[in-house]
């Protein structure tokens, strides 16, 4: 199942989506385990999103919310929460995200799964701010990024930064934005370079 996500995933990237697409219904009828067409769901549901299908994407994650839920599962759970919160964020609806991040969150914590805890609390983040909720912003983004230090993410702490940057900018403080907007592409320039 992560092969075939995978080798969809690529196929989007490779601009054959309606392919992709297919084959991972074809994938979803042929399934017998609930829990593993459920997370094929998932990953189409997260396609469909990156497509702007923000509807079948939310159907599909709702759908998959409930089984989840039931059987137990708490880490694909929190992630299904975490990327509908991206949909209605990126649909303007920041109260809505904020409790679906915050739901994620509360699960992560329990499972203390810290590197996922810092992505969703990146997201927190960012709707933290937009409400004006500075401080609750910063906290989660100071956290994640002592983590993200930690194990040498440099990826995540390019994310930390341009998120900080954006919540200087909430702040009123064009002056650091500037400086952890120069942080955060440090990486893809270490990166690509």
């Amino acid at each position: 199942i992560l092969c075939l996500s995978g080798l969809v995933q690529c196929m989007v990237y490779l601009n054959q989506e309606k392919d992709g697409i297919e084959l991972i219904e074809r994938m979803i009828e042929s399934i017998e385990n609930p829990a593993e067409r459920g997370f094929l769901k998932k990953v189409k549901a997260d396609i469909v999103q990156g497509l702007g299908r923000f509807k079948e994407a939310s159907d599909l994650y709702k759908s998959c919310l409930g089984l989840f839920q039931a059987k137990c599962y708490p880490t694909i759970r929190a992630s299904i929460l975490n990327n509908l919160g991206v949909l209605y964020f990126r649909k303007d609806e920041i109260e809505i995200a904020t409790k679906l991040w915050e739901e994620a969150y509360d699960i992560l914590i329990k499972e203390k799964l810290r590197w996922s805890i810092c992505m969703t609390s990146i997201n927190l983040a960012d709707a933290y701010s937009l409400q004006g909720e500075t401080r609750k912003a910063s906290r989660l983004l100071g956290r994640a990024r002592t983590f993200l230090e930690e194990v040498g993410d440099l990826e995540g702490l390019s994310e930390v930064d341009f998120n900080m940057a954006l919540l200087q900018i909430e702040k009123g403080n064009r002056k650091k934005a500037f400086k952890y907007f120069d942080r955060a592409m440090e990486f893809p320039l270490i990166y690509y370079g």
